[in-house]
């Protein structure tokens, strides 16, 4: 809205999707298909210094197989509400608090109507001082479930800038709840697991960052994340499996960023990871985490309103099982972009921007770190009308 009135907002999606599954190369499924319809909505709105952000999904998956004789129907929908404002405390920084509410709903085929809530309240502070380059800023997030654990959430974080260097130190407790699809729906592939409890972790970083030059800069961070309960699907012997906890699990790791600006036309954008995931019962990898990862962009704007964005994905072997008996190789894969959003089209309701993208160049035949098969040469034509 004009001047100083209410801004809000609102989007709506639909997405609707008919596809067959292969399965595993070892574990064919040549006659499983699956059906999925969603409806989306979400309307952001600020006024009088309050934010509301609100949703709601009503998404229904159909899966049928008939030589596993699987023929299952879930829908789930999801309501949520975001309430927050902020207030000035002088020396003590800004804070900013609200309250959060979710529900979710799943009907099944195989089950009658399940609901669950959960209510959060929550509050973070952001402290600096005049003349001194750290800055403090503390969260709290309180949540009770009806079907979990109640949880009591900190957050901490210190940050030093001066000039073109900052460092920062970071501590986070964050919960997963697991999904209704990871509990209850089944397909060719994939056996319920009604047990299924929340996941835990305690997460700690530190990053450095620092601008070299106008045209490049570059960070690196290390982290440690300890997790309880973590939500791993796990593969049987006869091809099908299901989502379980593990007790507990670390990632410990870093990686090295690097934003380049050969040229003005010409600007390179890469990420290298370096990654340790351990089950810390059994001391074996996890399932689908790379020891070694890099990304890569590579953008060139050979005329105005064109862009063209060469991009390379490496990933290093991975373990399929949770056993590690099997694994697939290292890859590289590379992809192309075009973007073009001419100016001339632009008019009084929006301008159209057009995009062509191939996935998987060189077609090569390969399979995520899970074990699926990934897809062929990928070619994909379309436009976006921003109003």
């Amino acid at each position: 809205m004009p001047g100083n009135g209410p801004n809000l907002a609102f989007s709506a999606d639909y997405l609707k999707g008919q596809r067959g599954l292969s399965g595993r190369p070892e574990y064919p499924t040549p006659h499983s298909r699956k059906q999925s319809e969603m409806y989306s909505y979400a309307l952001s709105a600020k006024a009088m210094g309050i934010d509301s952000e609100t949703f709601f999904n009503d998404a229904e998956t159909k899966n049928k197989d008939p030589d596993r004789g699987v023929n299952s129907t879930i829908t789930v929908r999801k309501f949520g509400e975001d309430i927050s404002t902020s207030i000035k405390a002088g020396k003590w920084g800004t804070i900013n608090y609200g309250v959060a509410f979710r529900w979710d709903q799943a009907e099944s085929s195989r089950f009658a109507s399940k609901d669950e809530q959960s209510k959060s309240v929550f509050a973070t502070d952001s402290i600096s001082f005049d003349g001194l380059p750290i800055s403090f800023s503390f969260g709290l997030r309180g949540t009770v479930y009806s079907e979990f654990d109640n949880t009591l959430n900190p957050e901490a974080k210190m940050s030093y800038k001066k000039g073109k260097w900052s460092v920062s130190l970071s501590y986070s407790r964050t919960n997963n709840v697991p999904s209704f699809y990871q509990r209850y729906d089944k397909t060719s592939t994939k056996e319920p697991n009604p047990g299924l409890k929340m996941e835990t972790a305690d997460n700690f970083s530190l990053s450095f960052f620092t601008e070299v030059s106008p045209r490049l800069s570059c960070g690196a961070s290390v982290f440690y994340n300890r997790i309880t309960g973590r939500i791993t699907y796990v593969l049987g012997d006869d091809g099908i499996g299901r989502y379980e906890n593990f007790g507990e699990v670390t990632y410990k790791g870093g990686d090295i960023s690097l934003n380049w600006k050969i040229m003005e036309d010409l600007s390179l954008k890469t990420t290298y990871t370096y990654l340790e995931a351990i089950n810390e019962d059994t001391g074996l990898w996890m399932v689908a985490k790379p020891r070694h990862r890099v990304y890569a962009d590579l953008t060139c704007v050979p005329i105005e309103d064109l862009s063209v964005i060469l991009n390379l994905k490496y990933e290093s072997r991975q373990y399929t099982r949770s056993d590690n008996k099997d694994s697939v190789p290292g890859r590289a894969i590379g992809n192309i972009r075009l973007e073009y959003h001419p100016a001339r089209l632009a008019g009084r309701f929006g301008a159209p921007e057009f995009f062509g993208e191939i996935k998987n160049i060189a077609n090569k035949a390969y399979r995520y770190g899970d074990g699926w098969l990934a897809p062929p040469r990928t070619w994909i034509l379309g436009v976006n009308y921003r109003f």
